[in-house]
């Protein structure tokens, strides 16, 4: 069964890769207790924040572009957003130009690679990701 996100559910047990953007130049339309801040359009949702990977129950990561500062912001449309949960085999890993990194099976880039839950994801991501480079893994 497929979700539609918006405003009022995107944060709630999901999966999602933010592309690095800037920060637009209004009032944020939330501004979560950690400090993350949220700006809302009908496209999608625009996250700055100093923390990416979990982020509370969800596990959303930011692809970055050359951008040098500790809080990071990106854009993400509402059809990126995925549904989440601990039990059902809903990752992959794929190596990419030595970098291991993690996606959802639902996200177009899913080719018949083994699948596994969130956390046997994040054990397995963690020994590949070592073995590779120590500095370019974030941690789901």
């Amino acid at each position: 069964m497929s979700t539609t996100f918006d405003r009022n559910n995107f944060h709630k047990n999901t999966f999602c890769v933010f592309r690095a953007t800037a920060i637009p130049r209004r009032k944020p339309d939330f501004v979560s207790r950690s400090g993350s801040r949220y700006w809302f359009s009908d496209e999608g949702v625009t996250r700055h924040s100093n923390h990416w990977g979990r982020a509370a129950k969800c596990k959303w990561r930011l692809v970055l572009s050359e951008v040098s500062s500790r809080e990071k912001t990106g854009f993400a449309k509402w059809n990126d957003f995925m549904r989440d949960n601990e039990f059902e085999r809903l990752y992959f890993i794929s190596i990419q130009h030595g970098i291991a990194n993690y996606f959802h099976k639902d996200s177009g880039d899913y080719r018949g690679e083994l699948l596994r839950t969130a956390s046997e994801t994040a054990h397995e991501w963690r020994a590949r990701g070592v073995a590779l480079s120590r500095n370019q893994i974030f941690l789901p």
